[in-house]
């Protein structure tokens, strides 16, 4: 028996981050370069805020630094292909957020508190 079955293009994090900041649909191309990600040239909501002169602080997948390189003001990325380590990013992220979140500190170990426009995590 046959069963009638549509297949959507696969899924990457390149494609969906790119789906994501741009706008745009992922792409059977897009998939291929995953494994060697380029910085995206369309126009973007990260190149926007850069251009506006925002700061951006990022933590998370390695692939964002690929693909936006010279945009994060701050940057800890994470290694992202470790299939089986679940939840290592997810921790780095909420640590290096937290640790920016807040207003300006009077100068005790929170130099860094509050000194962004956009955390990206």
């Amino acid at each position: 028996k046959l069963f009638k079955f549509l297949a959507d293009p696969p899924t990457t994090t390149m494609q969906r981050l790119k789906g994501m900041t741009t706008g745009s649909l992922p792409t059977f191309i897009d998939a291929s370069a995953n494994f060697a990600s380029y910085k995206i040239q369309e126009d973007n909501i990260i190149n926007q805020l850069v251009r506006n002169n925002k700061t951006i602080y990022f933590s998370g997948d390695d692939t964002w630094v690929s693909l936006y390189p010279d945009s994060f003001h701050t940057s800890d990325p994470q290694p992202s292909f470790d299939v089986w380590d679940l939840d290592t990013v997810d921790t780095a992220v909420n640590t290096f957020i937290r640790a920016h979140l807040g207003p300006k500190s009077n100068g005790k170990n929170n130099e860094k508190r509050g000194q962004y426009n956009q955390p990206v995590g």
